[in-house]
């Protein structure tokens, strides 16, 4: 097999890369701060591809390892070049074994569009985060030609301008003026016009079987059914998954997104109908001197608190300078961006969205700070927090690693946010752990005479340096937990 034909049975991996990045790009449309460079979105692709590449040929190694007996050589034996450049080529090739094939592909387009999903999320505001998982599915399906084209238009532009005259006028039927608007009755027609393959006679059957229509529209499914199985009973129930979009956009245009969810979790998995979780820890160790790192801020969030509290954690306190930007205040802000160039500091500005005069200057520093990458400190990060607005420089979007600041919404995301953030994932799991081995440390104790004293006893503990024990009374322990 030749190189030619070894590269393309990678192609459809390197179509897929082409595909997402068109989706992400698309996304600046909904919000100016939604923009990532090619560069970007390359640097994840080709990350991924070398995590899989690098676990399948490891498992593949200890396989092989598992599998085959070891042949041990008598030492007295001496080794022929023959047999000396026969290993060293097994060898060879067996570091680029990668197994079959195909089950390679599968996994590279699967963990190349998760890691994507997952990095642009971590910049999306909750409500955009379900419209982009809808965009890499719909682009994945259209560049494999699942979807037919005018089906897609009908249902991201509607009726648009068509020609009336051979319309049914939507006047001449009262029962029909109930149950639908007439801007619904214009799509009902134009997707019987140009989408005849599978509404051929969807008017015809509107007014055959209003009733049946009238019953379906004035009932909200159950959040928990399936919206795309619940057609109403006079249509085809053969009808494609995306068409069934169409007809949920005509008669129950407010449960779309809802259908959107389901949509998605059928054909790429629950994982991208969900917001992934994204730690300080991930978003720091996706950043370097080089990278800035934006935060979005929205009205009631702040990420301040929790930039500090990451940097107490990494013994960086001192390390930490902010400035709360505003006019005037050049000057300070260029001074400490290259004192933390040169001493490796993190530069925290504030409020960039209230410098507006100033944004162009923070981009050309940011311009020459890539090009002077090697004479940076590699400890210096640029920390940025802005609301969203549109003069706020496109290069550091692109090229720095974002991530939107919300309220959590509801007990279960705030749960979350507190689990990831505030304890961390490897604190909770050691508190879990402990809690486990101290229940079965104190089942296996035989039990204890009860204390004379139990408003005492529960606020004694035995010291760690000493056999003595040391009691704190009601009042200490208050006074301690409110300061």
């Amino acid at each position: 097999m030749t190189v030619q034909d070894k590269r393309e049975q990678y192609r459809s991996v390197s179509t897929r890369g082409s595909v997402l990045y068109f989706a992400i790009a698309s996304l600046s449309g909904i919000d100016p701060m939604y923009q990532n460079s090619l560069e970007y979105v390359k640097k994840i692709f080709t990350e991924t591809i070398k995590q899989v590449v690098s676990s399948k040929t490891k498992a593949n190694e200890e396989s092989r390892e598992q599998e085959s007996p070891v042949k041990i050589k008598n030492e007295a034996e001496p080794e022929s070049k023959e047999n000396s450049a026969r290993t060293l080529s097994d060898r060879k090739e067996s570091s680029h074994d990668l197994g079959d094939i195909g089950e390679l592909l599968e996994e590279l387009l699967e963990r190349i569009t998760e890691n994507l999903y997952i990095s642009i999320c971590r910049g999306l505001f909750e409500a955009d985060k379900l419209i982009y998982s809808f965009l890499i599915c719909i682009s994945i399906k259209r560049n494999q030609r699942l979807i037919d084209e005018t089906c897609y238009n009908l249902l991201l532009r509607g009726q648009g301008i068509f020609d009336k005259s051979r319309q049914p006028k939507y006047k001449d039927f009262k029962d029909i003026q109930d149950i639908l608007t007439e801007q619904q009755w214009d799509l009902a027609y134009c997707m019987q016009l140009k989408a005849s393959k599978f509404f051929s006679n969807l008017i015809e059957d509107l007014l055959a079987s209003h009733q049946l229509l009238r019953e379906y529209v004035s009932t909200d499914s159950d959040v928990t059914a399936s919206l795309l199985d619940e057609l109403p009973k006079f249509l085809s129930q053969d009808v494609p998954d995306f068409e069934k979009l169409l007809l949920i956009k005509l008669f129950k245009p407010h449960q779309l997104l809802q259908t959107f969810r389901e949509y998605v979790v059928r054909d790429l998995g629950k994982i991208y109908s969900v917001s992934p979780l994204t730690s300080m820890e991930v978003l720091f160790s996706s950043a370097d001197q080089v990278t800035p790192i934006v935060f979005v801020l929205s009205q009631g969030a702040d990420p301040n608190e929790e930039i500090l509290g990451y940097a107490k954690k990494q013994n960086l306190s001192q390390k930490l300078h902010q400035k709360s930007l505003g006019q005037g205040q050049e000057r300070a802000a260029t001074t400490l961006i290259k004192e933390g160039l040169k001493n490796g500091y993190w530069v925290l500005l504030q409020n960039c969205h209230l410098f507006k005069s100033w944004m162009p200057q923070l981009d050309n520093i940011c311009d020459q700070i890539r090009e002077d990458a090697s004479s940076i400190h590699p400890s210096f990060r640029l920390i940025l927090t802005s609301a969203p607005v549109d003069y706020f420089p496109a290069a550091i979007l692109q090229n720095g690693v974002k991530m939107t600041t919300e309220p959590p919404q509801g007990l279960k995301a705030n749960l979350k946010r507190v689990f990831t953030n505030v304890i961390g994932r490897d604190v909770y799991h050691a508190a879990d752990s402990n809690s486990h081995r101290a229940k079965r440390a104190q089942d296996n104790q035989e039990p204890q005479a009860k204390s004379p004293n139990p408003q005492q006893s529960s606020y004694s503990r035995s010291s760690s340096n000493s056999g003595t024990p040391a009691t704190y009374s009601k009042d200490a322990t208050a006074k301690r937990a409110k300061e």
